[in-house]
């Protein structure tokens, strides 16, 4: 009976044993199916993030390449301008060597002719000194006159008495 009862304890153990392989069999098939599972739903969840990305890079690289279009034309118009505005400055340059020269030209010009004033403004000056001392000289000599005239009168009515008196003779 010991020996029963140590079979049936063996034969208790092993069905024991058995099932708990059993259990960890059952337990390994759905770790193993939830593992799969897992690793599809993964996978797919990889896939999609994947595809995401690329779709995501797809949509940068085309906004990169209408910024870049964008920059380019920008770049271009820039540079344009920039070139337009070399031309302007080279062409205010010319003109204010240009006015340069003019402003030169107008300042020897108003020297001469500010020099040629100032000669005939002397001039003017002896001259105006000359006719003031004739102008001077002249009403000496009209008051001379003025008293010759008279004394001419008074000698001509001398005369004419004379005549009067030497007729009468």
């Amino acid at each position: 009976m010991e020996l029963d009862t140590e079979k049936f304890k063996a034969l208790k153990e092993l069905s024991e044993i058995q099932i708990a392989i059993s259990q960890a069999t059952a337990l390994f098939d759905e770790i193993k199916n939830s593992t799969e599972a897992y690793k599809q739903l993964r996978e797919k969840e990889t896939i999609e993030l994947v595809q995401n990305t690329l779709l995501a890079s797809r949509e940068v690289i085309a906004e990169a390449e209408r910024n870049h279009d964008v920059v380019t034309s920008l770049v271009y118009e820039a540079e344009n301008i920039v070139a337009d505005s070399h031309k302007l400055l080279d062409y205010i340059k010319d003109q204010v060597e240009t006015n340069r020269t003019v402003i030169k030209q107008t300042e020897l010009l108003i020297k001469e002719k500010t020099e040629a004033l100032i000669l005939q403004k002397n001039q003017l000056e002896k001259e105006r000194a000359y006719l003031e001392g004739e102008r001077k000289n002249l009403g000496v000599r009209k008051k001379k006159l003025g008293d010759q005239e008279q004394k001419l009168a008074a000698d001509m009515e001398m005369l004419q008495q004379d005549i009067a008196r030497l007729r009468k003779v």
